[in-house]
This record gives structure tokens, sequence and C-alpha cells, in this order.
């Protein structure tokens, strides 16, 4: 079945409020925590406005920006060769442009079209040290889209973890999902995690085959093949896929999806906007049945096989105290060498850095005057100063190498976190005979804000409080070669200390993803206790429950 044609059919659906307030009522996100996001999120979507997301997802550098400019017929989307696009942004119609940035703290400011780079662009507002929550353009030219919002996400997949995490957290906000696909990497790991995300929040999914100017036919051909072949292995569901290039045949390739996607959306947007909230409503009701169906399997197995219940359960408490003994050693791999990589990550510029900062000395200290205590406390500024910026240079030149000593954790987490789910899942299957239907679980990736540069103090000397005693024409030559020796062993100190401090901020950083991984697990076994510890008292109540949200798929 094509994915375009299986929306759910929206004239049966209840009303959304009224379903929604069933499903709380019927299947208590807090009795069932790991519901609790999903509840959020469809929450929020009821009390929005009815204008739909047309968002774009996909790995770093498949051409996502390009496309929004130029699908929309503006460049105001930056572009480059590496990945830029850190920050959620917003393309919907408006009377005149505006620009506006939101802050994480709830603030906002409106800029100048100019100036959208200095706010979603990895190169410049690097790891998002500006705290950009998005950034909304609305556009005159965009008014024959009027219901809909165009959204750009940051690529996913790349060493900037936390542009991954920016995209998978507005996933649930999704109406209709565009997943663009570099055909040098298509299918991905990354790319059907997302997919397989996507699925649960929207009834739409496309998939946009970028840069194609750059193959063959042939190429292209078997490149298509593998994807059917692939979504249809994964899913047994095969998604549309269009082709796309904004250097050759653009006009035809942008008429295309126009035609195909975007206006046939804008013209239903009402209509579709209820299909979404449908759909979504539907998705969070087949996981509250499925929670509910294995707790009366549960309530109905009391009757014959406490012990088998109980086995169960206990299993499912030890491997919780198991499981985390387990994820202190995982991260204990990763916090233990955490100091020794950053060396090697840094400490070979300890040479280049010395270098330059001497060659800057022999040419700023013949200009130096005064006597021995002025020239000390002349040249602790100087070196502080340009200590100051060498070190925060090198630590932004490596930022890439040390994202990763963070990147690799997350991946393994959230590994741990599906086998672990898996294995749950697998258990409750044996005993009780029923599948979960669970939505998706997702680690959170902390916020890295780099500790702000700082050195030493530069020189240290009591020497140069006999100032009036030594005739600084005779030994300037000679403080001179002491100033610039004294040069190597202050870079070498104030790298260790950048070490240290990334070794801090990374170490604290993965137990804080450790800590986010205990309580996901914890949000799992709460669910599984509550269904295992169905009474069969409870059994009729349960089947009410399952009749009324049965009512609602």
């Amino acid at each position: 079945m094509d994915a375009t044609e299986n929306p759910n059919e929206s004239s049966n659906a209840p009303r959304m409020p009224e379903a929604l307030r069933q499903l709380k009522e019927e299947c208590d996100p807090l009795v069932f925590p790991g519901l609790h996001r999903f509840f959020e999120a469809i929450e929020t979507l009821y009390r929005r406005d009815r204008t739909i997301n047309i968002a774009v997802f996909g790995q770093f550098k498949a051409g996502k920006s390009s496309f929004l400019n130029h699908i929309t017929g503006t460049n105001i989307l930056p572009v480059g060769a590496t990945p830029v696009t850190n920050v959620v942004t917003i393309l919907e119609y408006g009377e005149e442009e505006e620009v506006t940035v939101f802050f994480l703290d709830g603030k906002r400011q409106r800029i100048a079209a100019r100036e959208i780079g200095e706010y979603i662009n990895e190169q410049v507002n690097t790891n998002n040290h500006r705290q950009v929550a998005k950034v909304v353009v609305k556009l005159p030219s965009l008014k024959e889209y009027r219901g809909l919002r165009f959204i750009d996400t940051p690529g996913v997949g790349s060493i900037f973890s936390h542009n991954t995490q920016a995209a998978l957290d507005f996933t649930p906000d999704t109406g209709l999902a565009i997943v663009a696909i570099n055909p040098g990497t298509p299918l991905s790991e990354e790319d059907l995690r997302l997919i397989r995300e996507l699925r649960t929040y929207t009834p739409r999914i496309y998939l946009l085959l970028t840069k194609t100017d750059l193959y063959e036919e042939k190429d292209l051909q078997e490149i298509e093949r593998f994807i059917r072949r692939t979504m249809e292995d994964q899913f047994h569901q095969i998604y549309p896929v269009y082709r796309y290039s904004v250097m050759r045949n653009d006009a035809h390739f942008r008429q295309t999806v126009l035609e195909n996607i975007i206006r046939p959306m804008a013209e239903r947007s009402n209509q579709l906007s209820d299909e979404i909230l449908a759909y979504k409503t539907r998705s969070l009701a087949r996981a509250c049945l499925s929670y509910l169906e294995a707790s009366l399997e549960a309530a109905r197995k009391a009757r014959e096989d406490r012990e088998a219940l109980a086995r169960l359960l206990a299993a499912q408490r030890e491997d919780m105290e198991r499981r985390r003994q387990e994820l202190k050693v995982i991260v204990q791999s990763y916090t233990a060498p955490m100091r020794e990589r950053l060396e090697k990550i840094l400490l070979p510029h300890r040479q280049e850095i010395t270098r330059k900062l001497q060659e800057e000395f022999d040419h700023d200290y013949p200009g130096w005057r005064g006597n021995l205590h002025e020239i000390s406390r002349r040249f602790e500024q100087w070196l502080a100063s340009r200590l100051v910026r060498e070190i925060d240079l090198l630590a932004e030149n490596t930022r890439k190498e040390w994202e990763k000593l963070l990147a690799e954790p997350h991946k393994h987490l959230t590994r741990y976190l599906d086998e672990a789910r898996r294995e749950r899942n697998r258990r409750l299957q044996e005993v009780l005979g029923i599948t979960l239907h669970d939505l998706p679980i997702e680690l959170p990736l902390p916020s890295l804000e780099r500790p702000d540069v700082s050195v030493y103090w530069a020189f240290e000397s009591n020497l140069d409080l006999l100032w009036f005693l030594i005739p600084m024409p005779l030994f300037r030559k000679r403080f001179g070669k002491v100033f610039r020796n004294r040069i190597d062993l202050e870079v070498e100190k104030n790298i260790y200390r950048e070490i240290s401090l990334l070794t801090e901020m990374l170490n604290q950083s993965i137990t804080t993803m450790r800590d986010a991984t205990l309580a996901l697990l914890r949000d799992d076994l709460i669910t599984a206790e509550k269904i295992l510890s169905s009474h069969e008292d409870e059994t009729g109540e349960l089947e009410k429950k399952i009749q009324k949200i049965s009512a609602l798929l």
C-alpha cells in the first residue's frame, strides 16, 4: 500500500478533544509514563492553530536547505559545504517579511533576513551557544501556501549530536514529513531510525532523492530499487520516492513536488489537519490499547499462574538493578579514558601555538619600554590575552573531534535502551502472548556549553622587585630570552587546563545521559509492573477500558 493513500479515514473519526480526554481517562500517563511525551505533543497541537507542518528531515548535507530554498522560491536559508543548519527554522506566509529568533529562555528578537545565518549556521552559532530554540521566517511570497509551514530541521547522523537531537525532538509536531536522502549514502541507520519514529506521528511520509544531477540514470534506478526493497523489508510499506536537483531539470523537479505534495496539502489544509490529529491520536490509542490488553491478559493469568507473573515481575526488577550496574560499566568505559583521549586531540597543537606566539613576541617585544617591573607586567598581560585567544581557537578548531567523544556514548546508550525494551517485550510476549505497541523512546542529549577560556597567571618571579638595581638597556635581550622561553611552558600548562575543563564537562554530560537512560528504563519498569500486577478483580474494568479505546480506532 502506498503511504500517501492511507491517511486513515477521518470521516468516522471521533471529535479529537473528546478522544484525547477518553484516552487520558482510560490510560493515565502517570500510570504508563512512557506515554507522557506523546500526550503532551498532541495536547499542544489541539491548542495551536491548524497550520500543517511540512518538515524536511534527513542526514546532514542531504540538501534539505537547498531544497526548501528552491521549492519556496527563496534564498533565505544558508547552505554550505559543511553541516550548516543547527536550529529548527520555520518558513511561513506573512504579509510582510519578518524574521524572529526565539530563544530557549522564552525571549524573542526580530532580526534582518541577512542575519539569519548568525543564529542557525553551525559554523557561526557553534553548538547553538546562542541558545536559540527556533527561527521563524514570514514571507509574503508564500501566500499561496497559507495553512502550511515549511520546517528545515538540523541534519541527523552528523558528528554534531545536538543537531540530530534537535531534529528528532521535532518529530511529534510533524504533519507531513519529507525525508531527504543523499544517493551516495541511501537509507543509513539514522535514516531508518528517523522513518521508524516518523511513522508513529504522521500519516504522510515522502522520500526525496536529492542531488540526482550527480548520478547516471542506471545508478539512480538501482538506488531507487534498493530504497523500495529496504522500506518493504523494514516497514512492510512502500513510500513514494521523488527525485530532485536544484542544478539540472530543476523546474521539472520543483513542479512535480509542488503538484503532487505541496499544493494538495495547501488546498485541503483544514481537512488534512483534522486527519493528522486523528492519526496521531490513533497511534497513541494503539499504544494505550496494547498496554491495557497486556494488563487484561495478566489479570486473567493471575487465576491460573500467579507464580509465572511473580517470577516475571521479579525478573524485571532484578533486570533494573543489573542494568544499573551495566550502565555504570558502560559510562566508566567512556569517562575513564576521556582525559587521555582529549590529550591526543589537543596536545599535538602545542608546538604550533608556541611557535606562533614566539613569532608574535619577537615582533612585539622590541617596542616595549620601561623598567623590568613594567615590562614583566606587560609580558603577563600580553601572554594572557594571546593564550585566551589561542586556547579558544584550539577548542573550536578541534570541536568536531571532541564532540565525537560525546556522540559515541549517546549512540551506545540509545542502542542499549532499544535492546532493553526489546528484551522486556520479548518476555512479556512469552508470558502473556501480547505485543506492546510502544511509542519511540528517545535519549535526550545534554547541551554542551564549553567553559569560558581563562589562563593561569603567566609569569611569576620576584626578580622584578629589584628592578631599580637592573639596568634594562644591558639586560633587555637576556630577559627577552627568559620571557620567550616561558611561552612554551605557559602554552602547555593552559592546554592541560583546557583538557581538564573539557574532561569534566564531557564526563558530566555522559553521567547525565546515564541518569536519563535510567529514568527511561524506570518508566518502562513502572509500565511493566502495572501490567504484571493486574489482579483478576480488575478484569471487568479493563475490558470496559479496552472497549472504549477500541472504539476510537
